[in-house]
């Protein structure tokens, strides 16, 4: 038979709430940053982060986000010249002779601009992943841990052309950055973490 608790011991007995809550990890606290890690700011639900359970994310280094950049670089060339060629014998067919870069229209010149851009907003803006961050096993993801829509793939990449102006030390940035960050990123508030 279990011993009877008096009125008065129960009240002894009780911890006050505050105590109770103060002893609580919060699990959107955001902890001091050891330049590894990346943790989405507190005000969304866990549940909405990219598919995570976890809060924490490990932020990719610079040698991976080169590396994807150079396969990109690869790939968009490759489409590039494809697109080119396919212009070049929709416009003039098999007579190889009359191809030259001085006969060809400037809406070919902005059809192709326009694909590699189309390029990096559309893979980052629907997947998250362009195919050099796919082969790496990166990802883009905004400061809640969710992945880019649109619009901020393409304030990105309009960011791309300011990293790159400057002797590309916007892109050299995430090596000195506390969050890996290049200057793109802190224009798209995104992030490039380990998928």
């Amino acid at each position: 038979m279990p011993e009877e608790i008096s009125p008065g011991a129960r009240e002894a007995m009780k911890v006050p709430e505050q105590v109770l809550e103060s002893q609580q990890p919060d699990p959107f606290a955001i902890i001091e940053n050891d330049g590894g890690t990346f943790e989405p700011e507190p005000d969304r639900d866990a549940t909405e982060t990219y598919g995570r359970d976890a809060d924490v994310y490990s932020l990719a280094g610079f040698i991976p986000r080169a590396f994807a950049l150079t396969i990109d670089i690869v790939v968009v060339s490759f489409i590039a010249l494809l697109a080119y060629f396919t212009g070049l014998f929709i416009l003039y067919g098999f007579d190889f002779g009359s191809y030259g870069t001085a006969d060809m229209p400037m809406p070919l010149y902005i059809a192709l601009f326009l694909l590699s851009s189309t390029y990096f907003v559309f893979l980052h803006g629907y997947g998250g992943a362009t195919v050099g961050k796919m082969v790496l096993g990166i990802k883009l993801i905004n400061r809640y841990g969710e992945g880019v829509g649109i619009w901020d793939a393409f304030i990105r990449w309009i960011g791309y052309y300011i990293s790159g102006a400057f002797l590309c030390a916007g892109f050299l940035w995430s090596l000195v950055d506390s969050e890996c960050q290049t200057w793109h990123d802190k224009i798209a508030g995104t992030y490039v973490v380990k998928d």
